[in-house]
Order: structure tokens, then C-alpha cells, then sequence
């Protein structure tokens, strides 16, 4: 067992839920006439709840083999495999589609490494004229839970490094920043992603680790062991009350 088949096992494979993607979706009119990209598409669970529920095409794309092979299978299982179409991609900065052919790009998990002027600049010109990205990113609260309770730490800098490379973890107002600085795009509408859903996460792998350890099917002394309870002991100490994650739903000119 390795890390992609123990998120298999929970209910999402992030904090994210369909509750927030639906939040951040409500005010687009897409329908069985929409056409929507997925970057980042993961273990597939929003690709396949989207196509099933505003039955139209998604195409479901990621750099990961072994992900798309679980997304087929979660759109098998969520009857919508007629309508999620997979494509692996070598890099996320060059997509293979002709220009304005959606209505809708979403990418909900910040694996793409990229920043979000980077995502508009690279993609806008697949966008058909009047539609819409859904770009989601963590970012730094702006209050600490405690008077000695320092916002950021270079722990906190250092993790999300790696995740959007030369760019890292920036304050939810840098973001409107840097959408108000792009030419042709507005804003539209903004959903933050609730604290008690990365507690109700966390506390999911927890259980879902302890119960394999009793079972059998993994040890204390495994890597995959250590991983998992290290990302959860790292988001107790250092990305709890200090980092959220907001949805931007921006309208672009598909220029």
C-alpha cells in the first residue's frame, strides 16, 4: 500500500468536499451544452461529480498515470464515465486543446505548481469568450488564534514552496492583488473553505491509519505510516488556525 492507495479509503482525497466546489460552481448556468477542463483532476472524485451533476463533458487532465487510471474508475462508479474524458499531460504550462473550447476551467488542488497569475496568463486563451476559471489556493490567515501565535513560520514557507515553487504561501489580499493587476479579468464571486473541515480531514486519515495498524495491513515502522502521520502532525502544529484555502471565481475575456 502506498499513499494514493490509502486516500483511495477516504470519503475525498483532500479538505476540500463537494460541498465547497458546488459553493464556488452556483453562480455559473453550466449545462448538458457546457464544457469543462479539469488541471489537477487527482483520484478524480470532482470530475466525476461535476459531469454527473451538470451532465456535461469534463475533461479530466493530471501528469499522473496512476491517477487517471483511479479517476476512470470513480467515473465508472459514479455512473459519468461517458462523459469524463481523461488526458495525461507531460506539463501543465501547455495544455493540447484548440483555443476557446470551454466554458469552465477548475482546478481546485494547487499541484500544478503554478501561481494563479501564471494559471490565468497560460490558460486564459482556451477560454471561450465570457467564461470563467475556478482557481483555488491556500493562503495565510490574517489573524492568529493567540497574541503569541505568529501567522507564518518558515515551516509554513518551506511546505508550501515545494507546492507552488518561487511563490509559496501569500496572504488572501495578495491574491486580490494580483487578480485586480490582470487585464480582462474580474472577479466574480470568492468561497473560503471552512476551519472545521481540515479538522474533520486530519481526523479522518487518523482513524483510517489507526484502523489499517490494527488490522494488520500496515505498521508503525512503515514509510507510509511515518508519511501519513507526519502530515497529520504537521498540520496540527504548524497549518492549523494559520492557513485556509479560497475558491476565485474569475470571468476572463478568453482573449
Amino acid at each position: 500500500m502506498d499513499r494514493l492507495d490509502f486516500l483511495t479509503l477516504l470519503a475525498r482525497t483532500s479538505p476540500r468536499n463537494v460541498v465547497f466546489t458546488s459553493a464556488y460552481l452556483t453562480p455559473l448556468p453550466l449545462d448538458r451544452h457546457s464544457t469543462i477542463l479539469e488541471v489537477g483532476c487527482g483520484l478524480g472524485h470532482r470530475s466525476a461529480w461535476v459531469a454527473r451533476s451538470r451532465c456535461c463533458p469534463v475533461y479530466a487532465v493530471d501528469q499522473n498515470a496512476r491517477c487517471l487510471d483511479l479517476s476512470k474508475q470513480k467515473a465508472e462508479e459514479g455512473g459519468a464515465d461517458h462523459l469524463v474524458k481523461l488526458v495525461q499531460v507531460d506539463h501543465y504550462q501547455d495544455l493540447p486543446f484548440s483555443p476557446k473550447t470551454f466554458d469552465l476551467i477548475m482546478m481546485e488542488e494547487y499541484n500544478v505548481q503554478m501561481g494563479l497569475v501564471a494559471c490565468v496568463e497560460k490558460w486564459r486563451h482556451l477560454i471561450k469568450p465570457g467564461g470563467h476559471m475556478a482557481l483555488s489556493f491556500p493562503f495565510l490567515t490574517q489573524k492568529a488564534s493567540s497574541p503569541e501565535m505568529k501567522v507564518s513560520t518558515p515551516e509554513i514557507d518551506a511546505y508550501y514552496l515545494k507546492k507552488i515553487p518561487d511563490i509559496g504561501i501569500l496572504p488572501l489580499s495578495a491574491y486580490h492583488e494580483q487578480i485586480g493587476s490582470l487585464s480582462g479579468v474580474k472577479l466574480v464571486h470568492q468561497v473560503q473553505l471552512g476551519a472545521m473541515v481540515w479538522d474533520e480531514y486530519y481526523l479522518d486519515m487518523s482513524r483510517y491509519l489507526k484502523f489499517l495498524v490494527k488490522k494488520g495491513d500496515v505498521k508503525e515502522s512503515d514509510a507510509l505510516y511515518q508519511e501519513i502521520r507526519g502530515e497529520i502532525d504537521f498540520f496540527k502544529k504548524h497549518l492549523r488556525n494559520r492557513v485556509s484555502v479560497q475558491a476565485f471565481l474569475l470571468n476572463v475575456n478568453g482573449l
